[in-house]
């Protein structure tokens, strides 16, 4: 990802955050990958580029063992709601610039909207019996990845 694109992506990612309190904790850029994280409210939000794909990663602040894609936990979050957001990738997009914007600006919405919910998982007072109750629903829906 091109330095322009990066710019383009965080800044668009931290306009949803203004008044959150966002931090940006880390920077990690490779050639074809990029991540960048920051600490919100008891949680950290990792967001990592692969190709044309960002997936946005959560996790309890300096616990990066139990590191939860966004979408895998609002199926968590919503098991008995049939109307649970879905992640976008934009693949129909062919401008690459135009692909990310769009997706940054999906996940921002998507988490934003969702904060209260996230924060309330990432609570300390709940924070394992929350972890292990994930575990266990994602194993049991997704058995064939085990």
């Amino acid at each position: 990802m091109n330095d322009k694109i990066f710019e383009s992506v965080l800044e668009n990612f931290e306009i949803f955050f203004i008044n959150k309190k966002l931090e940006l904790s880390r920077i990690q850029k490779s050639n074809k990958n990029l991540t960048f994280e920051y600490n919100l409210a008891n949680f950290q939000i990792k967001l990592e580029n692969y190709h044309k794909e960002i997936y946005l990663i959560i996790s309890k602040n300096n616990d990066t063992e139990n590191e939860i894609n966004l979408f895998n936990l609002l199926e968590f979050l919503y098991q008995e709601n049939k109307n649970k957001p879905e992640s976008n990738y934009y693949k129909n997009e062919e401008n690459l610039e135009q692909c990310l914007k769009k997706q940054i600006f999906y996940l921002s919405e998507i988490l934003y909207n969702n904060l209260t919910l996230i924060k309330d998982f990432f609570k300390e007072v709940n924070y394992k019996t929350n972890i292990e109750k994930f575990n266990t629903f994602w194993k049991s829906s997704h058995s064939d990845l085990y």
